[in-house]
């Protein structure tokens, strides 16, 4: 049996906002492994996990032991400092689903040349999306010259692209999509989205965000219109098929979008919720269709049955190539030092305190 002491953040499950950096024993059994966490990426993704922990089980990937509270997942780099199974060495580099804390503990059930699939009991039923963790020298994606990068863009351009291919699948929306409007566009999973979208002239993509992030999508160039929440009289379309993809998850945009576009708008997709703390449990929008939560571990699942999962993984990574060129000038990684001001990063995500042209990039042992 191998121990280690480090750190994680704790986050009151009702109350987001609400955290503390923990002191954590850490303690390996036979046939599981010890990583070590060396890079991880705060992103508003991590808030959307924290307020759908509850509905969408986030919070049982890294339990605390108390209901209450949990550690929110963030996706990171990591070193294997102490393995109790045959098939994994120590000092192998993977990449994958890791808590906001300075170690982690992995089962590896089924282990391939490419990385393995943690088996632990309190995982069981959750998504696989999130149990797989890559070898790095095995990654398609990989490059250690963009490693941040990845880690600030990956999982949400993974979404994009997932979103891309079903708004492109004109049986999946009943017809061929010819607008689509972005909430929260300022938001990386949004402004990939955008990059995706815009290689094709038949659709108008539209994004809507705060007054104050107007002038940093507008310089994305990626949206034929930009507008304010408070703007939407102002909604342009073209005629036919729309849909609403929502990363902001406030009812009163959603509702007036829905208002606005009328029997244009065929499917509206809940993704996100950066604005967590303008939910308020309103009832859905009087017109148009009831808004739906798209899972992008459901639709990844589906490719993978569809074209295999290699083939998935190359298609990701042919899409990424381009879209990592385009945005590594656009944004200025922030690197901070140690839990505490990790902890720091975190309340600054909850409380919409980031500028959208930086990313974050937590060292939690440093």
């Amino acid at each position: 049996m191998t121990a280690a002491d480090g750190h994680r953040l704790v986050v009151e499950r009702a109350h987001v906002a609400s955290s503390h950096v923990a002191d954590d024993r850490v303690v390996i059994a036979d046939g599981e492994v010890l990583l070590r966490v060396d890079r991880l990426a705060l992103t508003s993704n991590n808030v959307t996990y924290a307020v759908l922990g509850e509905a969408l089980r986030y919070w049982q990937f890294f339990p605390t032991g108390d209901d209450a509270t949990g550690t929110p997942p963030a996706w990171g780099t990591t070193t294997v400092v102490a393995s109790e199974h045959g098939e994994v060495a120590v000092g192998e580099r993977w990449y994958g689903f890791v808590p906001v804390a300075t170690h982690a503990v992995v089962r590896p059930g089924r282990v391939d040349d490419g990385g393995v699939v943690d088996a632990s009991p309190h995982r069981e039923g959750l998504a696989g999306a999130y149990q797989r963790y890559q070898r790095l020298d095995a990654d398609p994606l990989h490059d250690e010259a963009t490693t941040d990068l990845e880690l600030l863009h990956r999982p949400l351009f993974t979404t994009a692209f997932l979103l891309d291919d079903l708004l492109a699948d004109a049986g999946a929306m009943g017809a061929p999509v010819r607008t689509v409007v972005l909430t929260s566009a300022s938001s990386k999973t949004a402004t990939a989205l955008a990059h995706l979208l815009a290689r094709r002239a038949d659709v108008v993509v539209v994004g809507v965000t705060s007054r104050g992030n107007l002038e940093a999508v507008r310089e994305l160039g990626l949206h034929h219109h930009v507008l304010a929440y408070d703007a939407l009289a102002d909604l342009t379309t073209l005629d036919g098929p729309s849909v609403l993809v929502d990363l902001a998850g406030r009812s009163d945009v959603v509702a007036g979008v829905h208002e606005r576009l009328g029997d244009e708008l065929v499917s509206s997709l809940v993704v996100g919720v950066t604005h967590h703390d303008a939910t308020d449990g309103a009832p859905p929008p009087a017109v148009g269709p009831e808004p739906t939560t798209f899972f992008a571990p459901s639709r990844a699942s589906q490719r993978a049955r569809d074209w295999g999962p290699a083939e998935l993984e190359q298609r990701i990574a042919e899409a990424w190539r381009p879209f990592v060129t385009w945005v590594a000038p656009r944004l200025v990684v922030r690197e901070v030092d140690g839990l505490a001001a990790g902890a720091e990063a975190w309340s600054a995500l909850v409380r919409g305190d980031v500028d959208p042209r930086e990313g974050v990039v937590v060292l939690p042992g440093a």
